[in-house]
């Protein structure tokens, strides 16, 4: 499964902490070898249509959209934030 990101996910990434980062990049290598496998990935619930949450820790989440071969990582946030952008589209 290739993963590809956003611009807007980008720039959010590089503005949280060096250690954040790397848990961000962990869960991400996880979720792209685990995605499409029921029982292999935990933390990842569905908002809607080809549209995808999963946790990295407590407080944050990683808003994707699934397509075919790909996953579009779209937004890095906490719950409230991923309420407000789910409620924007």
């Amino acid at each position: 499964m290739r993963i590809e990101t956003t611009s807007h996910f980008d720039r959010a990434l590089d503005t949280l902490p060096i250690p954040i980062q790397e848990q961000i990049e962990t869960s991400i290598s996880v979720l792209a070898e685990s995605f499409g496998k029921p029982h292999a990935h935990r933390g990842v619930r569905k908002l809607g249509q080809r549209l995808y949450e999963f946790r990295v820790g407590l407080h944050l989440r990683i808003v994707f959209r699934h397509e075919p071969d790909t996953l579009y990582l779209l937004l890095i946030g906490t719950h409230d934030e991923v309420r407000r952008f789910i409620r924007n589209l």
